[in-house]
């Protein structure tokens, strides 16, 4: 079964996810059984490109609002 979310389902699952609920309750929540939702959640988490930045190692000197004399 492909589980393809409507406007009002990916809402309520960004709801749930805020809430920290367990993906099996989000997955009954949203009508879809576990193994399609997990599936669907892997398709999203292998189309990602997301590359960690490299750790900052420099201390961030913040510019004064005001110069002042």
């Amino acid at each position: 079964m492909s589980f393809t979310p409507i406007t009002a389902q990916l809402e309520l699952l960004a709801e749930l996810e805020m809430a920290r609920m367990p993906v099996a309750v989000i997955a009954n929540r949203l009508g879809v059984d576990l193994a399609t939702f997990k599936a669907w959640t892997a398709r999203l988490d292998a189309s990602r490109d997301f590359e960690e930045p490299p750790p900052s190692s420099a201390k961030i000197m913040r510019k004064p609002l005001v110069e002042r004399a």
